[in-house]
C-alpha cells in the first residue's frame, strides 16, 4: 500500500477532511490546545489517560500507530464477512463521515 500511495503522489485518500478548508477552523485549535495545554496533568486525568506511558501522550497523528496496522492492509477478511452473513451475527458497521477510501461508498 505504501508503494501505491507513493505512486499516487502521496495523496492521502482515507480522510477527506484534509481537503476541506473549513476543517482547519475546528481541528487546528483542538490540536493546538492538546499539544500546548499548560495544565496537562489535570487534562490527562480528566480524560483518563494520566497513566499513559506513551511519549508524547498526545500527537495529532502517529506514524508508529499507522505502521502497527500495516499488516492488516493486505489481509483477506472475506471469511469473517461470510461467517457474519451466514450466521446472521449482529454487526455494527462504522463508516466515518469523511472516509474517502473505506467509507460507505466502497
Amino acid at each position: 500500500m505504501d508503494y501505491i500511495d507513493d505512486i499516487a503522489g502521496g495523496l492521502f485518500t482515507y480522510d477527506g477532511t484534509i481537503f476541506d478548508y473549513e476543517w482547519a477552523v475546528i481541528g487546528d485549535p483542538v490540536d493546538f490546545f492538546l499539544a500546548n495545554c499548560s495544565r496537562k496533568d489535570e487534562l490527562y486525568l480528566a480524560i483518563h489517560i494520566d497513566k499513559s506511558t506513551k511519549e508524547p501522550v498526545y500527537e495529532p497523528s502517529s506514524e508508529r500507530v499507522a505502521e502497527a496496522y500495516d499488516f492488516e492492509e493486505m489481509f483477506d477478511w472475506s471469511s469473517f464477512y461470510d461467517e457474519v452473513l451466514y450466521n446472521e451475527t449482529p454487526m455494527l458497521v462504522y463508516a466515518g463521515e469523511y472516509d474517502q477510501r473505506d467509507g460507505p461508498l466502497t
